[in-house]
């Protein structure tokens, strides 16, 4: 019988207000979404980052239609997903700015919630193309580089994301250089 990949919850009572990096063996994913009740659109941003603090993949891309945040944060987590896999990590810690999007995630917890099928893709992703998947909330200060990624897409055509490999375009650099030279990066 196959194995599948252990998806662990973050067990720290204490939540880091930075980002901080991960150990040498393991990608570290941030993932962010954001949705516009107003026009039932949004965007979503991500950033792969090794143990030296380096960006491996970073992405970003703009949603025609969105129901709600949870399915554009769990589009986002999709988007992230599809990138790490397609470069071959095989490890991975994934943050997220939205406990809905970690609980449903780790458990059948959300199974009636529009953002269902979403959920059900991205947890069929970390399934079939992870050896190791650590599922983590971080709140907004840990998280700044996916939103800002994010935010690039605001005007873009829905069905044109942009994922960008090292060397970065120096307006990707600029936004992930500022985390960088944020408190707990070099920890």
């Amino acid at each position: 019988m196959e194995s599948r990949p252990k998806k662990e919850a973050n067990k720290s009572s204490r939540i880091s207000e930075t980002w901080t990096r991960p150990p040498r063996d393991i990608l570290k994913v941030n993932c962010d979404g954001a949705f516009f009740a107003e026009t039932k659109t949004g965007i979503w941003g991500f950033v792969i980052r090794d143990h030296n603090g380096h960006t491996v993949v970073a992405g970003s891309g703009s949603l025609g239609a969105v129901h709600d945040a949870d399915c554009a944060e769990a589009q986002a987590c999709i988007a992230a997903l599809q990138a790490a896999s397609s470069h071959g990590v095989g490890k991975i810690i994934l943050e997220t700015g939205s406990m809905n999007t970690m609980s449903a995630l780790q458990s059948d917890e959300r199974d009636l919630s529009p953002a269902s099928v979403l959920y059900k893709e991205a947890g069929e992703l970390i399934s079939l193309c992870f050896v190791s998947v650590q599922i983590v909330y971080c709140p907004r200060s840990c998280n700044r580089s996916a939103h800002e990624l994010g935010r690039l897409s605001l005007d873009w055509d829905p069905n044109q994301p942009h994922v960008w490999l090292d060397p970065l375009p120096s307006f990707v650099s600029y936004i992930l250089v500022r985390d960088s030279a944020e408190p707990g990066v070099n920890e």
